[in-house]
């Protein structure tokens, strides 16, 4: 029961979104939702990683990240692999429909 309650919050709200970058991103959401599960879970998506130097996020014990971590203007998928590798912890994510129209032109 306790799995199906987080997996059901997980996909219809997110524990918590965020983002933020080296510049601030202009309507960036950031909530908070207690499952009471003793975890925290950080959700993030369309981070469009081309030219970010840093992303900063709240303390996690999963990050999910819902797509479009690239599209036509990332450069290579190094600068993805790379952003990615330095954040902690476990990581699952999905590709998005940026990754879909880009996968001729980007990585």
């Amino acid at each position: 029961m306790r799995r199906r309650v987080f997996l059901t919050s997980i996909g219809g709200a997110a524990a918590i979104t965020a983002a933020g970058f080296g510049a601030p991103l202009a309507g960036a959401d950031v909530a908070e939702l207690r499952l009471g599960l003793g975890k925290r879970v950080v959700f993030i998506s369309d981070l469009h990683l081309h030219g970010v130097r840093r992303l900063d996020l709240p303390p996690y014990d999963l990050l999910l990240i819902g797509g479009d971590t690239y599209d036509g203007e990332t450069p290579s998928l190094d600068v993805v692999v790379e952003t990615l590798r330095r954040l902690p912890g476990p990581k699952v994510a999905v590709l998005g429909n940026h990754e879909h129209w880009s996968r001729g032109s980007s990585p």
